[in-house]
């Protein structure tokens, strides 16, 4: 005789109370029997419709520590949102030779770096690359420091997350269930969640605590049994042998040994239980949105030199962050009033659709060389910078080869 669930059906629940939130819905033929009390849970999230701010004193988090349950399903994708998941680098080098003091020359970090450490330099970019550019002429050209001086990267990063929850189920019925019995439901936005890698895009799924409920199976719709997979249904298997002496197949059929006979078997879904625990979970996306102003960059373009290795010079954090008042070198503090104000923009932009967790504002600074390169009467002027010694060499296609790519950037 087939076992019945113990707990009558109840119609399905409607995600509308959650506004803004996305939810994922139940696939179309689940015949959703949840127990009274889980409709509950959607009550108690849907006062998170706004997007509270990270630092409001109105929505600040529980204490308590969750590390465990956030390693749940982490990936280390990072979003593909075309505006604020990738960083954006923004030339604000200005001219080199008026802005440039001799002061600065002297400071670089570079100071010791002389043109066999270049000459090194390239030979390590064109070591392992087929190229036509004449490593011969590497060993031979003339190579002149002409100048050398420092540059600055100054970047602000905006990191932000967006939640959403959605009805799953789970058909690990002999787990102990986290109910409202052990702690109330914690609103959407009120539950403390650690981000992966804060400043870097990423998404988690958590199980949201004390959600747990009762549902009817989705295979059996609560029946505990389903058809045969082995004689789908019949009760009877039909098995065909081969006979290598007379060349013939013969036939027989017999009682199906998974269902005894009845086209019945228990249900895997539910284990014969006829209900299945369901659950809230929660999806936690991370962006992050960097601008980034190169000041003193020279004729090299802003990307790769934000690339390069550097040393970072200064660094402060904090959900309501203020370019500081107190840089001795004008032009950084200049372009870090230049950075606020984009922050500003990119801050509102952001706010409509995520809440802002944190903000950060670095200035690193990295040495550029002027350098000359003279072989068999033709010179070509390139630049090392980094403290990795990455060359950026735009002229070389027109001075020495015809198929060289006209950018290079080497790791020493």
């Amino acid at each position: 005789m087939d076992r019945q669930p113990s707990f009558q059906p109840i119609p399905q629940l409607s995600f509308s109370s959650l506004g803004r939130l996305e939810m994922t819905p139940l696939p179309s033929d689940f015949e959703n029997t949840q127990n009274v009390y889980v409709q509950s849970v959607y009550s108690s999230m849907s006062s998170a419709n706004q997007i509270p701010s990270a630092h409001s004193p109105n929505n600040e988090p529980v204490q308590q520590d969750i590390q465990e349950m956030d390693q749940m399903d982490e990936t280390d994708k990072n979003p593909t949102n075309p505006e604020e998941g990738v960083s954006i680098s923004v030339d604000a080098s200005h001219n080199t030779n008026e802005r440039q003091s001799a002061d600065e020359e002297q400071s670089c970090s570079m100071g010791s770096v002389t043109t066999e450490d270049v000459r090194a330099a390239l030979a390590q970019l064109f070591s392992s690359k087929s190229c036509c550019w004449p490593k011969r002429a590497i060993k031979e050209m003339d190579i002149t420091i002409n100048k050398m001086w420092s540059c600055y990267v100054c970047s602000w990063d905006i990191f932000s997350e967006e939640r959403s929850a959605g009805d799953y189920y789970r058909a690990d019925i002999n787990r102990m269930m986290d109910t409202e019995e052990y702690g109330p439901i914690p609103k959407l936005w009120e539950y403390p969640i650690s981000p992966p890698t804060r400043f870097k895009g990423g998404s988690k799924t958590i199980r949201w605590p004390h959600t747990d409920c009762k549902e009817t199976c989705p295979k059996c719709g609560g029946d505990c049994r389903v058809k045969c997979t082995r004689c789908h249904g019949r009760g009877r298997v039909t098995r065909s042998q081969y006979d290598s002496e007379t060349g013939q197949y013969t036939t027989t059929t017999e009682t199906c040994s998974r269902c005894s006979g009845t086209g019945r078997m228990e249900c895997p879904e539910c284990q014969g239980k006829g209900y299945v625990i369901g659950f809230v979970m929660a999806t936690v996306n991370y962006y992050n949105s960097n601008i980034s102003l190169v000041l003193y960059g020279g004729d090299i373009p802003p990307d790769p030199i934000c690339d390069a290795e550097s040393s970072l010079c200064f660094e402060k954090e904090g959900p309501d962050l203020q370019a500081p008042r107190d840089f001795e070198n004008s032009d950084i503090q200049e372009t870090c009033f230049d950075l606020e104000n984009r922050a500003a923009k990119r801050r509102a932009e952001i706010e409509e659709k995520r809440r802002i967790n944190n903000q950060r504002l670095m200035v690193s600074e990295l040495p550029i060389i002027e350098a000359y390169g003279t072989w068999k009467g033709k010179s070509c002027v390139f630049w090392v910078y980094g403290n990795d010694l990455r060359v950026y060499a735009p002229y070389y296609e027109e001075m020495f080869s015809s198929c060289c790519t006209i950018m290079f950037s080497v790791c020493f």
